[in-house]
């Protein structure tokens, strides 16, 4: 059976869901009424065969991880998957930049600087010390254009990926066929 990588990443998803909804009961509680050894072996059955769907959904789950590395890494999605993450984390940091406030004006800043000299002759450290961000208007607005550009290559880089996961596909193997359609995930 072949699927698209993009439906391989659904299946995934189901199937973790499916591990962590199984537990695997280990101990029992009895009580004097019950048939002690009936319990205790059907206890032991139903822990076996939990233990043995979670071992199948695992080996299914990381048979399918592997058949989406290798398809990854012929349809460059890797690289591509990487590229996103950077533009991504340079984004978040570029928009903070973007966002800065303006550096006051130059003379205003020299001036507010120079008029607290002359009232005191220890003003650092004071509440009154002038505070100004360091970006020009210009270079806050150099942020916002190549911020703009960023996100526009990260758009169509993501839009390249979706694009492979939906052409690419992956053969799966009966046994993983089996095991997903024993736990109607497919």
């Amino acid at each position: 059976m072949n699927i698209t990588l993009r439906r391989a990443k659904a299946i995934q998803t189901s199937i973790v869901s499916a591990i962590e909804r199984l537990n695997v009961v280990t101990q029992i509680e009895l009580n004097q009424f019950q048939d002690i050894l009936s319990q205790l072996e059907n206890a032991y059955t139903l822990a076996i065969n939990t233990d043995a769907r979670i071992s199948n959904l695992t080996a299914a789950l990381f048979s399918i991880r592997k058949l989406v590395g290798e398809a990854n890494a012929t349809s460059n999605i890797d690289t591509l998957m990487n590229q996103s993450a950077f533009l991504t984390r340079r984004i978040a940091q570029l928009s903070e930049l973007a966002s800065a406030p303006e550096m006051i004006d130059l003379d205003i800043l020299i001036g507010k600087v120079s008029q607290l000299a002359s009232e005191s002759s220890s003003w650092r450290g004071s509440s009154n010390a002038p505070r100004t961000s360091v970006f020009t208007a210009t270079q806050i607005a150099e942020y916002t254009t190549e911020l703009a550009n960023l996100r526009r290559q990260k758009q169509q880089i993501d839009d390249e990926i979706l694009s492979i996961n939906i052409s690419t596909k992956i053969e799966l193997s009966a046994e993983t066929i089996a095991t997903l359609n024993a736990e109607a995930i497919l």
